[in-house]
């Protein structure tokens, strides 16, 4: 029984200190209790609304998938945040002590970067198809491409300076299209979206059902009355 509650325990710490995949934060609290970086093979996915605070640790390694959809703000005492994995921004994203791109930042919606510079290091990638407003340098040792809207100091480049790839993210102003992705085939820097698979309601499926179940009744009554009537 001991050793069963030692198993539990440690289950649970380890839950305390680590990140599920595919975890959801809708809350500082969240954010909190999941711990302060993302591991690698995990993803994990800001909730519109949420807000991300951060005042006390030194750094913040990414090396999962960051998805924001919401308002991410990290207000460092210390170094920024490395982006070791992938960052997707839908929402806004604040940074003011500095963003390492190791992995890859596709910024769809607006990043806001002040205090310390952005480095993209080699093998890295920015792709900007939102808004990026910089107060401080962005230097290229990787990759960059811009398809948006960039404020503030030139990009300095020992790497690439490019279009935005096929199938890179971004928003095409409509909001009754979804998966908006980059055509560069049609023109460099086209944002395409698709119209949403029209969906039934829950009500909607009840009143299906009902719709069937008379349906059907009505078919087994008449098929009877038939069967009988030739009998």
């Amino acid at each position: 029984m001991n050793k069963l509650l030692s198993i539990l325990f440690s289950i649970m710490l380890f839950c305390q200190v680590s990140y599920a995949v595919n975890t959801t934060v809708t809350m500082q609290a969240q954010w909190n209790a999941l711990g302060t970086s993302i591991p690698a093979g995990d993803t994990v996915t800001v909730a519109v609304g949420a807000n991300i605070m951060n005042t006390t640790v030194p750094g913040i390694a990414l090396q999962g998938v960051l998805i924001n959809n919401g308002t991410f703000s990290m207000n460092m005492s210390g170094a920024g945040i490395a982006a070791i994995g992938a960052i997707i921004n839908y929402g806004i994203f604040n940074v003011n002590q500095g963003l390492d791109i190791i992995g890859m930042f596709i910024n769809v919606g607006t990043l806001n970067v002040t205090g310390a510079a952005v480095v993209i290091q080699g093998g890295g990638r920015l792709y900007n198809t939102g808004t990026i407003n910089n107060s401080v340098d962005i230097a290229n040792r990787g990759t960059y491409g811009n398809c948006g809207t960039f404020t503030g100091p030139a990009v300095s480049t020992n790497g690439e300076n490019g279009t935005v790839p096929n199938g890179t993210a971004c928003n095409d102003g409509d909001p009754n299209t979804t998966n908006d992705v980059i055509n560069a085939t049609l023109a460099p820097c086209t944002c395409i979206g698709r119209a949403p698979i029209p969906t039934m309601s829950e009500w909607g499926l009840i009143i299906l059902s009902i719709s069937l179940t008379v349906v059907g009744l009505l078919a087994i009554k008449q098929w009877g009355f038939a069967k009988n009537s030739v009998a």
